[in-house]
């Protein structure tokens, strides 16, 4: 069973991200456009996932949509 995450665990996680993050390796921009600007339910979520992720990245499968109406071109494959 699982315990609720303590006032202090939550300030030492927001302290480790304030003091531990290499900062100067972080792109401004990008972190402004695809970071800040997120809704606060959207950071909330990916937040949450990599927190449950062990703070580690988590990679997803892409998918590749096939419209089978249209005939395959092989040609993209390249030869060999």
């Amino acid at each position: 069973m699982s315990q609720a995450v303590s006032r202090g665990q939550a300030l030492q996680i927001s302290a480790r991200v304030g003091t531990q993050v290499n900062w100067d390796e972080l792109d401004g921009g990008s972190l402004q456009n695809e970071v800040i600007e997120l809704t606060p339910e959207e950071f909330g979520k990916r937040f949450t996932a990599f927190l449950k992720n062990g703070a580690r990245l988590i990679v997803s499968a892409f998918r590749v949509i096939i419209d089978r109406p249209k005939s395959f071109d092989s040609a993209f494959i390249g030869t060999g």
